[in-house]
């Protein structure tokens, strides 16, 4: 029982993410979003494992992220060169998954014809109506407030 219950407490970690985090609802959006594309652009199966662990571990840095900026507001609430430099520092790490995430996208779909595939099925299908629909529910998805006072 106390092992099904660590896995009720990281849910419940990613659950505050999604709801306080902007940033990490930004990565769930673009998860999303990477995971449809590359279902339309007709990905290998042999490059998935490398595709989802880069898109895993960007939000999964932005939540350390988000877990070491609280642990520094509530060990230093007043500024200090330390406590910026541990925020920044878990910052930059998400900075450089987001930034390998981008480079493998590119080596991933930079195939000209594929992207064209890709471009005429949009154009002939209602799947995108469908997109559309997605991407606005997306972009509300990621402005939704999150909790004004944090430090509760």
């Amino acid at each position: 029982m106390k092992f099904l219950r660590c896995f009720w407490y990281a849910l419940r970690g990613i659950g505050f993410c999604i709801k306080e985090e902007r940033n990490f609802r930004i990565h769930v959006t673009a998860v999303v979003t990477v995971l449809i594309f590359s279902w339309l652009y007709g990905l290998p199966k042999n490059q998935y494992p490398s595709l989802i662990l880069i898109l895993i571990l960007v939000p999964a840095l932005e939540a350390v992220n988000s877990a070491v900026e609280r642990a520094v507001d509530l060990a230093s609430p007043n500024r200090s060169l330390l406590a910026r430099a541990a925020k920044d520092a878990a910052s930059g790490a998400v900075l450089l998954a987001a930034a390998g995430s981008v480079a493998m996208a590119y080596f991933f779909f930079s195939d000209p014809d594929r992207l064209m595939a890709v471009w005429n099925k949009l154009k002939t299908m209602p799947m995108l109506l469908a997109l559309a629909v997605y991407a606005s529910a997306g972009v509300l998805f990621v402005c939704l407030p999150g909790r004004k006072n944090k430090s509760k």
